[in-house]
């Protein structure tokens, strides 16, 4: 199994890099800092380092030109990520010997099609085939067969097809395009609707949760309730699900919004009592 240091000092970009390189059979391990990160290579010594360009005690040159300079791990590929690719951060990735840089924020289909790339080149065997029916890129939204993560019932099917029930209806309501449900570390459970990456987008959505629930103990507001986030012309309305989960709904307008905040406020009892 091929395994990957991701080198981050977010942890909303490692979570999700975490959760689509697990979904294609990739151990990942993780770092938010520099030093972290040579202390893991050393360690571990991974097949692919992904690596941040801007870290909080060192750049991300630093760990590829640390990596490339040893013997024991110059040939192990640096792909460095970046919000910012110019032809000074090419050039410079260049002359650290780093394989590439990938501009964030990007895909999952394009990181693991550079991963693969990388990984071909190595005596490892390459990245699997993704799964029939996952979308080819974050927010490409495609119908996804039932999840492979088993739902947390009480060993009851009719919690399970309770939990099934709940998912669908909010998905035939009027506006909403898509719903995942997912628990608070970001293992979905389960999907509805056209949602597409649906993996990727329960990973990022309890990241955002846990990322709210810590702003409102710090602004002295409490945990979080809801969250609404404006994308293009439609919404996600994230919702907690008491401790246990956190529920997405992807609306094509605003006008559905508050239709939306009904039936989550109907279905929560539901979904609860079916985990």
């Amino acid at each position: 199994m091929p395994k990957v240091l991701i080198v981050d000092d977010s942890l909303s970009v490692r979570k999700v890099v975490e959760r689509i390189l697990e979904a294609r059979q990739m151990q990942v391990l993780q770092a938010s800092l520099g030093a972290e990160a040579i202390a893991a290579i050393q360690r571990e010594m991974p097949d692919l380092v992904l690596c941040d360009v801007l870290l909080p005690d060192k750049e991300g040159y630093e760990v590829c030109q640390f990596v490339k300079s040893h013997p024991r791990f110059d040939r192990t590929p640096v792909l460095l990520i970046s919000g910012i690719v110019n032809p000074a951060v090419i050039d410079r990735a260049a002359q650290v010997g780093s394989e590439g840089v990938l501009q964030k924020p990007f895909s999952a289909e394009e990181l693991t099609r550079k991963i693969s790339d990388l990984l071909a080149r190595l005596p490892v065997a390459p990245l699997p085939p993704r799964e029939e029916g996952m979308a080819g890129s974050v927010g490409t939204l495609t119908p996804l067969p039932a999840p492979a993560t088993p739902v947390r019932t009480n060993g009851a099917a009719a919690h399970r097809m309770t939990l099934e029930s709940c998912l669908a209806s909010l998905a035939q309501a009027d506006g909403v395009h898509a719903v995942v449900l997912a628990d608070r570390d970001g293992r979905m459970i389960g999907t509805a609707g056209n949602a597409g990456d649906a993996a990727t987008l329960g990973a990022m959505t309890a990241c955002l949760a846990s990322a709210s629930d810590e702003l409102g103990v710090e602004l002295g507001r409490g945990d979080l309730q809801g969250l609404i986030l404006e994308h293009g012309k439609g919404l996600v309305l994230v919702s907690v699900v008491g401790d246990a989960a956190v529920l997405a709904l992807v609306l094509d307008e605003p006008a559905a919004l508050g239709k939306a905040r009904y039936y989550v406020k109907k279905a929560v009892p539901d979904l609860l009592g079916a985990l």
